[in-house]
Formats: C-alpha cells, structure tokens, sequence
C-alpha cells in the first residue's frame, strides 16, 4: 500500500480522533490517547534496536502521528510504544513472526499484524496460542474501520 493512499484513507479519523481528544481534555482534564509525531530516525532506531522492518506507509505514519493508545470502533491502532510491547510479549510467549509487527488489535485479546513483503493484513488469534492467519488486504481492513468511524461521526453531528 502507498502512503499517499494510506493517509488519505486514514486521515479524517486522525482528525476526528484530534478534536475528540480536545473536548476530553477540555471537559475531564487529560486526554484519553496520544497522537504525536515522530521522527524518521526515531523510527529507523526502533526498527534498528528491534531487528524489524516495517512496511514504508506504515513507517510514514508513525512519523506523521504515532498514536498511543488510539482506536477506531474498538480496534487500537499500534505507535511505537504499542509495537515495541507486543515483540516483547509475542518473544515472552515463544510465537513465531516471521517478519510480521502487530499493528493493531481487535479489542477482545486479537492482533492485527503486516509484513513489509505484501499487502496483508494478518490475524493473530489469541485464544489459538497467537496462530497467525492471513485476513484480508490492507485496505480492506482500514476502508471498514474509517467507513464505521465516519458513518458514527455523522451521526453525532447529525
């Protein structure tokens, strides 16, 4: 998947998700998630310090907002710190990954993982020991969660 495509797909969430993290702040005092930018030696040193390679429009997002703690319609959608948590919680319980970085979770203990190769999404079943299933494309998967989130949004607008 291209960045370009990427972004375009995603950011009306992440601007969403910006706004309702205002309002949070400005009525309860903190803010339910974070959403910052990084740096592309940040990334390149995590990638470095982790032995991963993660996929260009992947790595292009974590510059752009390295989310922490975000979801969309109940799915957390992995930064830095997220991703660096799951490699160590997948080595703690032995699962192969083969290249792939989880990069998102499903709310009920599943995870969502890509590899730089192609252009899937992978399913990491919990209750299975964390097998790791090919699920769908890339695009498939966001174009629903960015469908839902919007559709809501309006909604409440409405």
């Amino acid at each position: 998947m291209e960045y370009k495509e990427f972004y375009k797909l995603i950011y009306p969430v992440m601007e969403i998700a910006i706004q309702e993290a205002k309002e949070f702040k400005d009525r309860f005092g903190e803010v339910p998630y974070l959403i910052r930018s990084s740096s592309i030696n940040q990334v390149e040193s995590f990638e470095e310090s982790e032995k991963i390679e993660i996929p260009e429009f992947y790595r292009r997002f974590l510059v752009d907002f390295n989310p922490n703690g975000f979801e969309i319609m109940f799915n957390g959608i992995f930064g830095i710190e997220e991703i660096k948590d799951n490699l160590k919680f997948m080595a703690k319980l032995e699962v192969p990954l083969d290249g792939l970085i989880t990069v998102a979770s499903d709310g009920s203990g599943n995870l969502y993982g890509i590899k730089p190769e192609n252009e899937w999404l992978y399913f990491l079943d919990h209750e299975s020991g964390f097998e790791i299933m090919e699920s769908e494309r890339i695009r498939d998967f966001y174009v629903n969660l960015v469908e839902q989130k919007l559709e809501r949004a309006k909604r409440k607008n409405e």
